[in-house]
């Protein structure tokens, strides 16, 4: 993992939100 793999993990969770 890493800042890639929690940068991912947010945009997965909050991407659906704001579209």
């Amino acid at each position: 993992m890493g800042a890639a793999g929690l940068l991912g993990v947010f945009l997965a969770l909050v991407a659906p939100g704001v579209l």
